[in-house]
């Protein structure tokens, strides 16, 4: 099997293995979708197309990225890597160390240029993590069946697994944004409130006093100025009547 480092366990003979399976299922809010990718740090599967899989997931892009830069610097591919064509050749003894360089290369954290480090997982992704324990089968003829033993049977060089869930339910975590705009403004005037006295009316008071009344003290300053101006007016006026009527008598 390749990759039993990466992705294999390794269980003795001799012993009674109990493993323990755990679902964990990582699930996104759609409205997670308008912030940048490098900031939530999550890809869902119709935002990236691959090109050997159908469906994203971080283990399919490193395989493809591992595939890819085999085959540009050793021109070959390790059999158990997708091939872009029939035509690939697949990897042997005398590529071994340019396989072994690349594999490295490609898992390594150090430097994000000669790595898969693009590969971050899918916002949407289930995944199986065991919990392993073991402990030694006993040293005594072992019972096939009722009232039946093997004695031929070596011990320690039998291995008795089990697999099972631990719970017949498990939850799913969920990403979606912490803090939104209304949730901010929400919080916002919950901490003003509790804080200040502020509220929505505190609000309306303060736009009133930093516009609306400068504007009414403005407006009314120029409107009693204009009704003077038309009260000379008028006075003028009036004055030019009675001496037009002393002159007539």
């Amino acid at each position: 099997m390749p990759k039993i480092a990466n992705y294999g366990y390794l269980l003795s003979a001799g012993l009674e293995t109990h493993v323990v399976i755990h679902p964990t299922l990582h699930n996104a809010a759609n409205n997670i979708r308008r912030i940048r990718k490098a900031a939530r740090h999550c890809l869902f599967a119709d935002e990236v197309k691959l090109k050997f899989y159908r469906t994203y997931t971080k283990g399919n892009c490193e395989l493809e990225c591992e595939s890819d830069r085999m085959e540009h610097e050793c021109g070959c591919v390790t059999y158990y890597l997708p091939r872009s064509s029939k035509n690939t050749v697949v990897c042997g003894l005398k590529d071994f160390e340019c396989v072994r360089r690349v594999q490295y290369a490609s898992e390594s954290l150090l430097d994000e240029d000669t790595s898969c480090a693009r590969c971050v997982p899918g916002c949407v992704s289930l995944n199986y993590l065991p919990v392993i324990s073991g402990t030694e089968l006993l040293k005594e003829d072992f019972i096939l069946k009722e009232n039946f033993s093997n004695p031929d049977i070596n011990i320690e060089e039998l291995a008795v697994i089990h697999f099972f869930y631990e719970f017949n339910s498990f939850r799913a975590r969920t990403k979606e944004e912490f803090l939104g705009f209304a949730d901010f403004l929400a919080n916002s005037g919950g901490i003003l409130g509790l804080f200040l006295g502020f509220s929505m009316l505190s609000v309306i008071e303060l736009l009133y006093f930093m516009f609306l009344l400068p504007h009414t003290i403005i407006k009314n300053y120029f409107s009693r100025k204009k009704d003077i101006h038309k009260e000379e007016d008028i006075s003028e006026a009036s004055t030019s009547v009675k001496v037009i009527l002393y002159l007539i008598d």
